[in-house]
């Protein structure tokens, strides 16, 4: 698969994710938070930052992290800098919100939802 720039994925706010569920269970596609094995996780980001893999690292120490989004193929949505963050830790497994519908239908559930972010590399929000 080819990855994808970050710009054009969608990013869900912390603050909305219990809205976004909301908003994905109302359009009749099941969600499923657990934990999954990092390595069959697909990440489909192509950038990375790493100041902000290098801080959620040292946070990961002493704070817990916000489960992923994924796909029910395991494609990571929203999370990327918190997988490869995990990942360089050398976890095995991590918190996931699995959203049981395709890679291609969960994203477009998130271009509907009106909370969503799109952001650049460098965490500049970018507009929708």
């Amino acid at each position: 698969m080819t990855k994808l720039p970050r710009n054009i994925l969608p990013q869900i706010p912390s603050d909305k994710m219990e809205e976004f569920l909301e908003f994905v269970k109302n359009n009749e596609v099941s969600v499923k938070h657990g934990r999954a094995p990092i390595i069959k996780l697909k990440p489909i980001q192509s950038h990375i930052n790493r100041e902000k893999v290098e801080k959620i690292k040292k946070n990961a120490k002493t704070q817990k992290l916000s489960p992923i989004l994924v796909s029910k193929e395991g494609f990571v949505i929203d999370g990327h800098h918190r997988w490869v963050a995990q990942r360089e830790l050398e976890e095995e497994t991590m918190d996931v919100i699995l959203i049981n519908a395709t890679l291609k239908d969960v994203i477009s559930l998130c271009y509907l939802f009106d909370g969503v972010q799109f952001k650049g590399l460098h965490e500049n929000k970018l507009g929708v």
